[in-house]
């Protein structure tokens, strides 16, 4: 059974990562770490990208993109087999051989030309606003969040808990009454 190695981050030692594939298709990796490494006791990454194993061979279909690249790449699809009078078959495999990390789209395109078509439009129009939104080296909420949790670590925002005390029966009531607890809140039943 093919297993997909990692490579250290501090000694660049490849190993297992104990992720093992058999006869799986277009398998998805991103962000995975294992470890310890065998030579220095680190943490190591797997590889990042969208794999097929087959009968004991690993195959990388292609690495991960970025999110910008992945819109990009499925905008020039998009448009190219516009252009070329592609159908809905041909630019679903497109799409599924060009960009696999998005190839469910390729399961939900229409068939008809003209619902093709307009499909597609709000597609290009979607990637256009995204596009234009993406931010990634800002980094502006993982900051936001680290601040609010070092905010709420800080012991001024920590209230302890205070056990009540008990109210005695011949207290002034709680209650605002003026009476005492035992003739107002507190009696017996």
């Amino acid at each position: 059974m093919p297993v997909i190695p990692a490579f250290c981050d501090n000694c660049g030692a490849a190993f297992s990562s104990g992720i093992f594939l058999d006869n799986c298709l277009n398998v998805s990796l991103r962000g995975n770490k294992s470890g310890p490494c065998p030579r220095c006791g680190g943490i190591g990454s797997v590889p990042d990208g969208v794999f097929n194993v087959v009968d004991g061979v690993i195959k990388e279909l292609g690495a991960f993109r970025s999110r910008e690249e992945t819109l990009n790449k499925l905008a020039e699809i998009l448009t190219n087999s516009v252009e070329r009078n592609e159908s809905s078959a041909q630019i679903a495999q497109k799409i599924r051989d060009e960009a696999p990390e998005i190839s469910r789209l390729a399961d939900v395109l229409p068939r008809t030309r003209s619902e093709l078509y307009a499909f597609i439009a709000l597609i290009l129009t979607l990637i256009t606003l995204i596009i234009t939104n993406i931010d990634d080296d800002d980094g502006a909420t993982e900051r936001l969040l680290e601040k609010a949790l070092e905010k709420s670590m800080q012991p001024h925002y920590y209230i302890p808990y205070e056990q009540p005390t008990p109210q005695s029966r011949n207290s002034p009531c709680s209650c605002g009454s003026g009476k005492r607890y035992k003739h107002c809140c507190g009696t017996l039943i």
